[in-house]
């Protein structure tokens, strides 16, 4: 093959991957991996502004605005360094809808905050922390520490404007009780019914807390092993990996996290084939084939700790790595 032939094939297939990652970004409702930089894929991050506004009004929870840019050093190091961290996850899970966004391509609105607090692209990571009706709680800029910002977050969850009502704080404890029993019970089917009843009820509240302090309490055995799972994928142990996700299924029985889990566990199996693949390819052909495999693995499972890999490799390809 002729050295033009080769770069209109390498060409071919980095447009390929660009407008895969595209298509991926452009999705409405549905959460992505990080587009920078690796948070353990253990984070549900929105790429839509409307659709993340959305879905903050519908469950009544705060919006984390995360803008940044690539290449960032500060955003990379921050990003690898704090999200991972296990307590502020739990806050985000907690209280947030997170959209993150590049601060070339502010939306309009959030851009005339960021212009009246004179904050600039030399700050990023910028984030921050708005109600559902994109009333401004929190910033803040560049490297805190991931304590700092669940404590910011945790702030900010408890302002009155995030409260629910009376009558609504008495629906939850009632459900609080329905889904206590249900996990004693190991009943998945009222397990779920229960939590997704406390789900749809919009606000903050102590009777909310107590919900997530139930859930978590039950899931802290299966996500721990997730997380840990997470950690084995990024040194490459994949095997040790499959372990611990196979530990965290058994833990897993009748809880919401059990999907997660799951979607993992078959993630793992078609990224494995598509390391393989690109281990054996040769030529312009095989190496579409494994591009392929990572394409399919974001396609059907979009949001894991699998999938945040699979999008970094695509990525690492169309920018020619």
């Amino acid at each position: 093959m002729s050295d033009d032939n080769v770069r209109r094939m390498t060409f071919r297939t980095t447009l390929i991957c660009l407008t895969f990652l595209f298509m991926l970004n452009v999705r409405q409702v549905q959460a992505l991996p990080h587009p920078y930089y690796d948070d353990l894929g253990l984070i549900s991050w929105r790429t839509n502004w409307i659709a993340a506004q959305q879905e903050a009004q519908l469950y009544g929870k705060l919006l984390l605005v995360q803008m940044t840019h690539y290449p960032c050093s500060v955003c990379t190091t921050f990003g690898n360094k704090s999200f991972p961290d296990e307590v502020l996850q739990k806050m985000l899970r907690r209280y947030c809808v997170c959209f993150v966004v590049d601060y070339q391509r502010l939306p309009a609105d959030l851009k005339k905050l960021v212009t009246s607090k004179g904050y600039g692209e030399d700050q990023c990571p910028i984030h921050l922390l708005l109600t559902p009706q994109k009333e401004a709680l929190n910033w803040t800029v560049q490297n805190v520490a991931p304590e700092v910002l669940a404590k910011t977050i945790e702030q900010a969850a408890a302002d009155k404007r995030m409260k629910m009502s009376k009558v609504q704080e008495k629906e939850i404890e009632k459900l609080n009780q329905s889904l206590q029993t249900a996990i004693q019970n190991k009943d998945t089917k009222k397990v779920l019914a229960a939590w997704q009843s406390i789900q749809k009820i919009p606000g903050n509240s102590d009777a909310k807390n107590k919900s997530y302090d139930i859930l978590e309490a039950a899931e802290e055995p299966a996500r721990k092993k997730l997380f840990e799972a997470a950690r084995l994928l990024r040194e490459q142990k994949n095997p040790q990996a499959q372990l611990a996700l196979d530990e965290a299924k058994a833990f897993s029985e009748a809880l919401p996290i059990a999907t997660e889990i799951d979607q993992t566990i078959a993630s793992l199996k078609l990224y494995d084939r598509a390391l393989e693949a690109e281990k054996l390819a040769t030529n312009t052909k095989q190496k579409q084939q494994y591009i392929t495999l990572y394409q399919q693995l974001l396609a059907k499972y979009p949001e894991n700790t699998v999938s945040t890999l699979a999008y970094q490799k695509l990525r690492a390809i169309s920018l020619g790595k």
